[in-house]
């Protein structure tokens, strides 16, 4: 409660997918609020459940959504359903109501969208988790919540700053791994495009944040919740079988879980270790002000660039291209001046300069190279409207 600032009567959202943690989470919650035995804490809370089963042809649609409306049925709260497709519907009511048709039509929308994009580096899964992201804090803005809820355990956040690390999301890192991070009205004004009743701002939070897995699946056995576990892969790339050999599926996330996993199993102090130390090592990452503070596709800090290499990973050649290295030009502002006056830049869309340096490598991974992201018919078009809003309201030059 204390790590968590959660304050009487707060609206508090939390969000279950059927795994193990965000089970566990869903208990401890309906425990803590409908306790007669022990302490309580007076918050009011509800569960929201995207439903993924477009991802697996709908195998275990019906199967799944049982199994969660019975946990939500036994901890006492009240579930609300959203579809990953309604990314493409417009959820200022409570519930979103389409037709069976609509409704195959946005799945169909949804799976061309990500068929975009490479399966291999978490392309595909990073979509996913954006539109996640985007679907329940939306949902918490426009339905007045005061808190969200993630089922984040610590093993897990620590495999997480390592991945976004490698992805070039070290901007975000810190406030990733949070207990609680904090969204501002503001911000949330500008994205959604609609102003809420109370103009609060809105903290995500990580309760399990001091549990792992070991304790995680301790608790689901001694309150006999084990089954109400959905049945799904965990990730998209186990479906594919051109990624069968590659380690983990050639998943990046995949990849840092096994690795901390494997670690965790013979040196039990490990992810606490690396939970610790990254909140003193990892530099506080200041934030830009204004609409250019987050970016509008992931919903993660936008970092400023600030050094020649991440120039360069726009045009790899472009020292070379100014004389190389031992060029007396070859400074950071003259680089960069040149930079903007090179054609390349020149050409680009400044959209794509908007999006945050690991989304402009996401975007890298299409798989036609002559399809322009923004201008895909693809593309869900609240993401489209606010990149254009940013874009109407800023030039090249402030992006850097």
């Amino acid at each position: 409660r204390l790590k968590l600032n959660i304050i009487k009567n707060e609206n508090c959202l939390v969000c279950i997918s059927g795994g193990a943690n965000s089970t566990t989470l869903t208990h401890l919650v309906g425990n803590t609020i409908y306790n007669s035995q022990g302490r309580k804490m007076f918050f009011k809370a509800e569960l929201i459940y995207i439903d993924e089963s477009v991802l697996y042809e709908n195998k275990y649609k019906q199967s799944n959504l049982q199994k969660i409306e019975e946990l939500a049925k036994k901890c006492q709260l009240k579930l609300n359903v959203l579809h990953l497709s309604d990314i493409y519907n417009d959820l200022f009511e409570k519930i979103p109501l389409i037709n069976e048709e609509q409704r195959t039509l946005f799945d169909q929308k949804l799976i061309k969208f990500l068929n975009l994009f490479k399966n291999v580096a978490s392309c595909q899964e990073d979509i996913v988790q954006f539109i996640k992201t985007q679907l329940y804090i939306e949902y918490a803005y426009k339905n007045n919540f005061n808190r969200i809820f993630l089922g984040s355990c610590g093993q897990r956040l620590a495999s997480k700053i390592f991945s976004l690390f490698s992805k070039g999301r070290g901007g975000s890192a810190d406030n990733e791994i949070q207990f609680i991070d904090w969204v501002e009205y503001e911000q949330m004004k500008n994205f959604f495009g609609s102003e809420s009743e109370f103009q609060n701002k809105i903290g995500i939070g990580r309760p399990l944040k001091d549990f792992l897995n070991k304790e995680v699946l301790n608790y689901l056995h001694l309150n006999d919740l084990l089954g109400f576990l959905v049945d799904r892969p965990y990730y998209i790339c186990e479906n594919n079988k051109q990624n069968s050999k590659l380690p983990g599926f050639g998943n990046i996330d995949f990849i840092m879980e096994n690795f901390i996993d494997n670690i965790q199993e013979n040196f039990c102090s490990t992810t606490h270790t690396i939970l610790h130390t990254s909140e003193k090592i990892i530099k506080k990452f200041t934030p830009k002000e204004g609409i250019l503070q987050r970016c509008p596709l992931c919903f993660q800090f936008r970092d400023q660039i600030k050094n020649i290499l991440e120039i360069e990973t726009f045009d790899s050649s472009l020292g070379l291209i100014y004389g190389g290295e031992n060029n007396e030009d070859n400074t950071e502002e003259c680089l960069k001046k040149k930079y903007f006056e090179s054609e390349k830049i020149a050409k680009t869309d400044i959209r794509n300069l908007i999006l945050c340096f690991g989304c402009r490598r996401i975007i890298q991974n299409l798989n036609d190279d002559k399809v322009n992201f923004f201008d895909s018919q693809l593309l869900p078009q609240r993401i489209i409207d606010r990149t254009n809003k940013i874009a109407q309201q800023i030039n090249k030059y402030q992006v850097f």
